[in-house]
């Protein structure tokens, strides 16, 4: 790699508009298939024969882990049809 691309990199700050300036927005197919594996993860949890919670609860509780994860930056971006999936905060 040519150290050009990463010599002016002295911070957390640096890498990360580094690596943002390589990210593309999500297309509607990602976040189809960012909703479509969210939405399994979650039936086959509440849907589970020792399950203490119902699908809502476990939608918020993935819905904060993933604000806590990726961030308040990501999570209340301007949305795009279908919508991100993540809304609530962490405990």
């Amino acid at each position: 790699m040519d150290e050009r691309f990463h010599l002016d990199i002295r911070s957390d700050d640096d890498a990360e508009a580094l690596l943002d300036s390589t990210i593309e927005q999500p297309d509607d197919n990602s976040r189809a298939l960012c909703g479509a594996a969210l939405d399994a993860s979650v039936e086959a949890l509440a849907a589970g024969p020792l399950s203490m919670l119902d699908r809502t609860t476990v939608r918020d509780v993935f819905n904060g882990l993933l604000r806590h994860y990726f961030g308040d930056r990501f999570a209340d971006a301007p949305r795009r049809a279908p919508r991100w999936p993540w809304s609530s905060s962490p405990p």
